[in-house]
């Protein structure tokens, strides 16, 4: 992951017609052959992943079998020790003075305008997985944003029009599709996955049009920068809650677990994935549930800006 040059730079004289190159329409075919041949790199390991995700037949739902879904705990934990060693020394330093000299107002911008630049991938996986409702919606929050917003910076669509924001992805596409979520695991300097959504988010990156097809080089590894230390910043208000947690490895596997058992079934998971729940004394199940997602997904989220799980289950 990138280093960020100069934030600011992003936002302050940046016009959308003088950065942006999209491929298929005006991208150059130096940008078009830099995309093809991440794809092509990116195929032999997407075809790897995607074995062992059928290969070991764990399903969508019911991630609280940790026994199934967490084979290579032994191996995911020496490598989440590496990558918490990474994230502490290097990220967290990183992120934290990022958010120290910008104030709130630029920060919520940068995440603006990079959720913007993501929207055509969202707009995408939301017409894969058959949502037409709210791919036009994520469509013209795209276009809103793009010209009234001056690239995304502000948020129009959300503010004028009551178009909030909303995320799809390719993990989230398989899913609807009913490929296996695979094991679950670490990886090196990204963090928690499946092999599924593993496998989501190299199609994620090699499909990131937008981003990738910035003819400006410069432009475009600051915009990445940006990116992942805006999204690192978000998350360090979870921190401390994590830091109380008696095994930090369980915590965030729990925590991304059962994120993405929701995110996959947009926010109904289906009753089955309770039935592990034990009943605690002056609780009862559906209480015990509700207090795990607020108190581990809810808490990442939060931190993030993003809004909490809602299930009509739970209110």
């Amino acid at each position: 992951m990138p280093l960020s040059n100069s934030p600011v730079s992003v936002f302050h004289g940046a016009q959308p017609d003088s950065h942006l190159r999209y491929t298929g329409t005006i991208c150059p075919e130096l940008v078009e052959f830099r995309r093809h041949d991440l794809i092509r790199r990116l195929i032999p390991l997407a075809v790897v992943m995607l074995c062992g995700c059928a290969a070991t037949g764990t399903t969508t739902g019911n991630v609280n079998e940790n026994t199934g879904i967490d084979q290579w705990e032994s191996m995911n934990r020496r490598l989440f020790g590496f990558h918490n060693g990474y994230d502490r020394f290097v990220w967290q330093p990183v992120a934290r003075t990022y958010k120290a000299v910008l104030p709130n107002p630029v920060r919520k911008s940068v995440y603006n305008f990079t959720f913007n630049l993501r929207s055509p991938v969202y707009v995408a996986n939301s017409l894969l997985q058959g949502k037409p409702k709210q791919t036009l919606e994520l469509t013209a929050r795209f276009l809103i944003n793009s010209t009234l917003g001056l690239a995304g910076i502000w948020d129009p669509a959300a503010i004028s029009a009551g178009l909030p924001k909303q995320s799809e992805d390719f993990g989230q596409t398989l899913a609807v599709w009913g490929i296996n979520s695979g094991p679950y695991l670490v990886v090196p300097f990204i963090g928690p996955a499946t092999v599924r959504d593993g496998f989501g988010v190299l199609v994620d990156i090699a499909t990131l049009g937008p981003i990738l097809s910035i003819e400006d080089s410069t432009f475009r590894y600051t915009t990445l920068a940006l990116f992942y230390i805006d999204t690192r910043a978000r998350l360090l208000g979870a921190e401390k809650t994590i830091d109380t947690a008696a095994d930090r490895y369980v915590f965030i596997r729990e925590a991304f677990l059962q994120h993405r058992n929701y995110v996959n079934h947009d926010g109904d998971p289906p009753e089955e994935d309770f039935e592990d729940f034990e009943d605690f004394e002056g609780g009862d199940k559906e209480e015990n549930v509700a207090a795990t997602w607020f108190n581990q997904s809810n808490v990442l989220r939060h931190s993030a800006g993003l809004q909490p799980h809602r299930s009509a289950r739970l209110q």
